[in-house]
């Protein structure tokens, strides 16, 4: 019976709802699909008598207790990393409570810039602090430890004298077991920004290199990039390492990235910052960390798109959508969300039928509660005098799911639906009086 319906004169409506409910219950196509922070390592009391870390000064050294932690970029599959950066608008952060290690004697401010060959000599420069783009040696990119395809390592064990052989299993798979470096060609890569360097000296003063030690870096001058198209990471998973970090304090950051993703012969450039996304750039809540928990359905009022994981029970008020302004002729009490350029008035109703869209104006009356609804909806429906009543019920696709003729009606009826049936979503219920009709919307939960 479905052909005795006019859904032509629905198509607006339906067009404004349907649009609606797809934003809010399908995932978005995400450059990132997550940042991962590793615990790389933790250094004891035989790694602080590394005396190699320091310089003639006595700075470096390396203290009893430092977590390395290692920063993955995980991209999609058809992305590639371009760049990392902090500009006017977007800073450049890392910081901890404590300083910063670097090693005095071989550390470097860029990890393409280690000698591998230098480990072996200077254990502690694997830990140095240093920000990279996918390569932790000249010739090694960094995985991570648990997807290290080498069932050796080129750090720790008996020849390493002692040092970085701490199994402490807060960090994980033990640096003999694994280090987190496998075979990667030579890449160019290129910093600038006026923070990293000093001018005078030419060296680094800021924590990522030994000349002043520090606990935190907050750059709007400040980029490390591919000189190319970009980096893939060196596994399938496609994480690419940015940053190690050393200290005995908890660390905080925010990122801001150039990505370029390739589709067929398209290559698609998009900047993706942590916060501050006036200007079209894309919004990540996973280059922040700590990660902002919270609720993060975006069918509930409390929905933030800077958290970056769930707490249990913080989705509390499931949006209902519809008309939230009183002077609407469709205005809706129940709408908390509203819909933009739905609401309608007399002769502003967005090219839509006004009778259709303001059952108040309409020959005929509907009311249905509660919603939303769960086991069932009733229907008030005012018919008048002797008139012809029919209703159907829309999915938010237009797909017709229940109908009902109800013959020549006059006065008030109720109606009672079972919607043990229906899936959860949004419906709409189009009633037909005589030669009026009026939509209604409701939530099934």
């Amino acid at each position: 019976m479905k052909g005795k319906y006019n859904y032509s004169g629905m198509k607006h409506i339906v067009f404004i709802f349907l649009t609606c409910f797809l934003f809010f219950s399908t995932a978005m196509h995400a450059q990132i699909d997550s940042v991962i922070v590793e615990k790389y390592y933790i250094s004891d009391a035989n790694d602080a008598t590394d005396t190699t870390a320091e310089d003639a000064a006595g700075n470096g050294k390396l203290a009893t207790g430092s977590t390395t932690y290692r920063i993955y970029i995980d991209i999609c599959d058809s992305c590639k990393l371009k760049k990392i950066f902090g500009d006017t608008r977007h800073a450049l952060k890392f910081s901890s409570d404590s300083i910063f290690f670097n090693h005095g004697a071989e550390g470097k401010s860029f990890g393409n810039d280690i000698v591998r060959n230098r480990l072996a000599d200077n254990p502690a420069v694997a830990l140095d602090t240093w920000l990279t783009l996918d390569h932790a040696t000249k010739d090694r990119s960094g995985v991570l430890k648990s997807e290290d395809p080498n069932t050796t390592s080129i750090l720790g064990g008996a020849a390493s004298g002692g040092f970085l052989n701490n199994n402490d299993a807060a960090a994980g798979i033990p640096l003999t077991t694994a280090d987190g470096l496998v075979v990667g060609s030579s890449i160019g890569l290129s910093g600038g920004g006026d923070l990293f360097f000093n001018t005078t000296t030419n060296q680094d003063s800021t924590i990522f290199g030994k000349l002043v030690p520090d606990s935190q870096f907050i750059s709007h001058d400040a980029f490390l990039q591919h000189n190319g198209v970009g980096l893939k990471g060196p596994t399938a998973a496609n994480r690419v390492l940015v940053a190690q970090l050393t200290t005995r304090g908890q660390i905080k950051f925010e990122l801001n990235l150039i990505v370029e993703e390739t589709n067929g012969s398209t290559v698609t450039t998009y900047t993706i910052v942590a916060k501050d996304d006036t200007l079209g750039e894309i919004l990540s809540p996973y280059l922040t960390y700590p990660p902002a928990c919270g609720c993060t359905d975006k069918k509930y009022l409390e929905y933030d798109p800077l958290f970056s994981c769930l707490i249990s029970d913080s989705c509390l008020t499931l949006k209902v959508f519809g008309c939230t302004d009183p002077l609407a002729c469709n205005y809706d009490p129940a709408a908390n969300s509203a819909l933009s350029g739905y609401c309608c008035y007399p002769g502003q109703c967005q090219d839509r039928d006004l009778s259709l869209a303001c059952p108040s104006i309409s020959n005929g009356r509907l009311s249905l509660y509660p919603n939303p609804a769960n086991a069932q909806i009733s229907l008030d429906i005012s018919a008048g005098d002797n008139s012809e009543t029919k209703y159907a019920v829309y999915d938010v696709f237009g797909r017709l799911v229940f109908e009902k003729n109800m013959g020549i009606v006059s006065g008030t009826v109720s109606e009672n639906i079972d919607l043990s049936g229906f899936d959860n979503g949004l419906y709409m219920i189009h009633l037909f009086i005589g030669d009026a009709s009026v939509l209604k919307t409701f939530f099934k939960n």
